[in-house]
């Protein structure tokens, strides 16, 4: 074979093997298939938790002597689908006597410290994102007589979050005709077990309908075991609990169809009041003549939320 002909084929080889390898990384990943994108939408938009807040074990020692620091490390994870951004999340330590344990400590930090924008989970990273903060004291004095000193640390974090619940409704202006043809659908309760990406979420919709009018009943419901703020609630020293009673369970919500038309909803002022983790939108809406079929229902809630972790503390007196 000819040095001309040598090296033609090389040339072939590496732009197969390149092509090859073009065509690989592109059918892979999230998206690869319609079934797979689909899979991979579905477990960004569900379940129950925002952001999850946790003190990093084995950071802090069993025991801690006085005229050293308390150092705190903290894991803040963005496990649900909203993009947080760092003045909407911030974590505050409290439960100590300042005296003992002075500095620094209870100064309030954005979840997002070095670090920006919290992003949540998406079809391409379904873990979401995570940073790490040192929470840390200055000197830790004993009062004389004190030998030990073993607080219960209270760290608190409280954020704001949105959820978005898609419904698929059925809708039949026909619905109490005697009539026995096969229909599309029957109006029912649609159950959305499972949560939105977030704390916050819808958990059924009831659809009724009379005539030409369709009715739903909408259910709000606290998955998360924290407590829901409004979404207008100061959260920087959240763990001071100065809030009033409009600062505490209320959802900011809107509903719409599908095609962007809105609804006549109540309660009348976008407000839904929770009691017991669970309150109640009622929406209705005027509906054409025609067959029965489906259609999407959208609910778009905006909270904010807080959620408590606590970890003990040993401080002893430094032996002389």
């Amino acid at each position: 074979m000819s040095q001309r002909s040598r090296c033609q084929n090389t040339i072939l080889l590496i732009t197969l093997t390149l092509t090859l390898l073009i065509l690989t990384s592109c059918s892979g990943g999230s998206g690869s298939t319609p079934q797979d994108a689909l899979s991979a939408m579905k477990e960004a938009q569900s379940g129950t938790e925002g952001i999850v807040t946790r003190t990093v074990p084995n950071y802090l020692p069993s025991v801690i002597f006085d005229g050293q620091q308390l150092s705190l490390m903290m894991e803040v994870k963005n496990k649900g689908s909203t993009n947080v951004e760092p003045q909407d999340c911030f974590i505050h330590v409290t439960g100590f006597d300042h005296n003992i344990i002075p500095g620094g400590l209870d100064v309030p930090r954005s979840c997002g410290d070095n670090y920006g924008t919290l992003d949540g989970k998406n079809i391409y990273n379904l873990d979401g994102s995570f940073n790490q903060l040192v929470m840390e004291s200055s000197t830790i004095n004993l009062p004389i007589g004190v030998n030990e000193y073993s607080p219960n640390l209270v760290v608190d974090t409280c954020y704001r979050y949105t959820s978005t619940a898609t419904a698929t409704v059925c809708i039949d202006p026909q619905n109490y005709n005697f009539e026995t043809s096969q229909q599309a659908c029957t109006p029912g309760a649609v159950s959305l077990g499972g949560g939105q990406g977030g704390p916050v979420g819808i958990s059924y919709v009831g659809v009724t309908m009379a005539g030409h009018r369709a009715t739903f009943d909408i259910n709000v419901q606290s998955f998360g075991g924290g407590t829901v703020l409004s979404n207008s609630a100061e959260i920087q020293n959240c763990g001071f609990n100065n809030w009033n009673f409009e600062d505490l369970n209320r959802v900011i919500y809107s509903v719409r169809f599908g095609n962007g038309q809105p609804l006549d909803c109540k309660p009348r002022d976008g407000l839904v009041r929770l009691a017991g983790n669970n309150g109640k939108i009622i929406c209705s809406a005027e509906v054409p003549s025609g067959a029965a079929y489906e259609t999407p229902l959208i609910i778009d809630l905006s909270y904010g939320y807080k959620t408590s972790t606590t970890q003990s503390v040993r401080i002893v007196r430094t032996p002389e």
